[in-house]
């Protein structure tokens, strides 16, 4: 997939894919920071998914107000 497509594919949400690229230039290092920066992203949602799961869980009355926000 080229990192054009790549892009728009994860522009729709669809963090879990990375750009292949094996270039040792000044683009292939722009491509390696996006691939970190893609995957610290996906970190980042998985772990909030997970606080609200945990926050459903002990505290519905929280979870529906944050749901309203």
């Amino acid at each position: 997939m080229s990192g054009a497509t790549t892009n728009r594919v994860i522009g729709t949400g669809k963090l879990d894919h990375r750009i292949n690229i094996s270039r040792k230039d000044e683009i292939g290092e722009l491509a390696t920071n996006f691939n970190q920066m893609t995957e610290k992203l996906q970190e980042s949602q998985l772990e909030m998914k997970s606080l609200y799961e945990n926050l459903e869980e002990y505290s519905p009355l929280s979870a529906q107000s944050y749901r309203r926000t």
